[in-house]
């Protein structure tokens, strides 16, 4: 009696382990499924932007944030310019940066390094920079190179940028803003996985 008895519950166990197995699996495929309609540099951001709200990355909701393009910027000049009649009709990637006194002085230096990889690749981007006197301006764009696609603001105007000195983002053809991200001043790095990404889902040049 013991042993039949033992028998039973051993079985019961057995049908309980395959049909937990069973629903994951089923749930797994219905999971895939749901992504397979997804193009593949779109799944991978989708994934990107999953591992950043898990706080791997290091970013901050921008979304619902765009460029104001009724304020002008200036160039070196000192001239007001309005960025929607230079972007219009062409894709790029933006970097808002706060380069004034008692800014991160490492995050600006990682993340204007990461515009050398811009200049190389020979996309098109533009830098705009808030906190900087008329001749400091001159001075960081000839610093590095961006004379010809740097503007100076007057104020970094998005949401949560106290958190962060830099935002990077896709301003597309038709001046809407895409695909934010606060580069991490602990991984730097990290900016270069989220160009790659970015590259693929957007043509930059």
């Amino acid at each position: 009696m013991k042993n039949t008895r033992g028998i039973i519950i051993l079985i019961l166990l057995v049908i309980i382990v395959l049909a937990v197995n069973t629903t994951v699996i089923i749930s797994q495929h219905n999971k895939i499924k749901a992504f397979s309609a997804i193009p593949e540099e779109f799944y991978a951001l989708r994934t990107e932007n999953i591992l950043l709200k898990e706080g791997f990355f290091h970013t901050y909701d921008y979304e619902g944030a765009a460029v104001d393009y009724s304020i002008p910027v200036f160039d070196l000049s000192g001239n007001a310019v309005y960025l929607n009649d230079i972007l219009r009709g062409k894709n790029w990637i933006a970097m808002y940066i706060s380069a004034g006194q008692g800014g991160c002085a490492s995050c600006i230096a990682d993340n204007m390094e990461f515009i050398k990889r811009l200049q190389k690749d020979k996309v098109n981007f533009f830098v705009c920079v808030e906190g900087l006197e008329d001749r400091e301006f001159r001075i960081f764009t000839e610093q590095y190179d961006i004379e010809d696609n740097a503007y100076s603001i007057y104020d970094f105007a998005f949401p949560k940028k106290g958190l962060s000195p830099v935002v990077l983002f896709v301003v597309d053809s038709e001046l809407n803003c895409r695909y934010f991200y606060a580069p991490s001043p602990w991984f730097p790095d990290l900016t270069y996985d989220y160009y790659e990404i970015v590259r693929t889902a957007v043509s930059l040049k």
